[in-house]
């Protein structure tokens, strides 16, 4: 990998973060309660891979592990409940499923799309 793609993955993650961060302490108030579980565990995570598929460049691998730092990031931003101990550590594991559903939905997508485009007319 060249140094540009490393310095795109950093940007990537920081961008990620930022942005779900971002919406989590911004925008999620707004989502109806009828669909916060739904938009916040299901839709965002999905998007945040997705994204993070075609934004970073790298193995597999490697994007899985620079988009896993998106739960991290907010299980440290949020920190625990002291009502419900081990509930953030929950939530962290339902958060970077539903990234690397994401980011696999993301490889799906990307491989479908180049088939597509390199299948003579």
């Amino acid at each position: 990998m060249s140094v540009t793609s490393y310095l795109r993955n950093a940007i990537g993650v920081v961008g990620l973060v930022a942005g779900s961060l971002l919406y989590f302490v911004l925008a999620a108030k707004y989502v109806p309660p009828e669909y916060a579980l739904l938009v916040n565990f299901g839709i965002i995570p999905v998007v945040v891979g997705v994204c993070g598929y075609m934004v970073f460049r790298g193995p597999v691998y490697l994007r899985a592990l620079l988009v896993s730092a998106v739960p991290v990031a907010l299980v440290l931003y949020f920190g625990a409940d002291p009502g419900k101990p081990g509930i953030e550590m929950t939530l962290f594991y339902v958060y970077l499923g539903t990234v690397l559903a994401g980011l696999g939905i993301g490889f799906i997508i990307e491989k479908v799309l180049r088939r597509n485009h390199s299948s003579p007319n």
